[in-house]
């Protein structure tokens, strides 16, 4: 018996402090409702005060907010055209890479066959029976000329071959710092969109605390003949049996949990 008396009252102490959570939240939101009306009734004027001071101060923050947010998608947007922008310059250097070495793999190819004709006709020079004529020496001339010319053009090719190998390294260094600015840029904006965030919390908090203290002053001074008090509740045909419900409510599980 001594257990199951000890469970009714547990159980009435929960009820309890579930109705009182309940009259709180209505409080709350009855002080939501009234807090702009309130600014004739002396006794809530630093509540009114206070408040008025909290949704200034709540709408700079919405207003900081939505910048920082906009300005945190530019940064991203920004660092994706950069990222896009190097893709392509990389593409197009891959690209003339790739006819370099198609360039230089045909200049090895023409130099082999040039080297083939001279080394033929070289031969008809070391020959005693060969009578060398104007035609083979202007031959193994102009031969000799193409592949000094190839040569040459080997030459370029390959400079400009190392050339793209250090635009390459420079456009992968330079894209590595400008993304590692823009995502420093990023994460300084995203502590400040944190702190606002919990900035924004807290302020909820203080208004809650505020609209509670008019929530319960209108509900304790129901019946009061003060002209701005029947004014609100005429404005928003604000009725008190639900307040007065939960508050016997409260008293009648509070005595049994006892």
């Amino acid at each position: 018996m001594k257990e199951i008396g000890i469970c009714n009252r547990l159980h009435h102490s929960k009820k309890v402090s579930q109705l009182s959570q309940k009259l709180i939240q209505d409080e709350i939101k009855l002080g939501e409702i009234i807090w702009r009306e309130i600014i004739g009734i002396a006794e809530l004027d630093d509540a009114y005060q206070k408040l008025n001071s909290l949704v200034n101060k709540e709408e700079d923050i919405k207003l900081s907010h939505k910048n920082k947010l906009k300005k945190n998608e530019l940064l991203k947007r920004e660092a994706e055209s950069i990222e896009g922008e190097a893709d392509q310059k990389i593409k197009s250097l891959y690209k003339f890479q790739g006819d370099l070495s198609e360039e230089l793999i045909e200049i090895k190819r023409k130099s082999q066959e040039y080297e083939d004709i001279c080394a033929d006709l070289r031969k008809k020079f070391i020959n005693p029976n060969n009578e060398i004529s104007e035609e083979i020496k202007s031959q193994y001339t102009e031969t000799r000329q193409l592949l000094v010319k190839l040569k040459l053009k080997d030459q370029q090719a390959r400079n400009q071959l190392e050339k793209t190998k250090g635009q390459l390294q420079e456009i992968l260094t330079s894209t590595s710092r400008m993304n590692s600015e823009i995502m420093n840029k990023v994460s300084k904006s995203s502590k400040d969109l944190a702190y606002n965030t919990a900035e924004f919390e807290a302020i909820q908090g203080y208004k809650e605390k505020a609209y509670m203290k008019i929530g319960a002053f209108l509900v304790q001074n129901f019946n009061s003949d003060d002209p701005s008090i029947i004014s609100i509740k005429e404005k928003f045909k604000i009725r008190p049996s639900e307040s007065e419900r939960l508050q016997r409510s409260i008293q009648y599980h509070h005595i049994l949990a006892s």
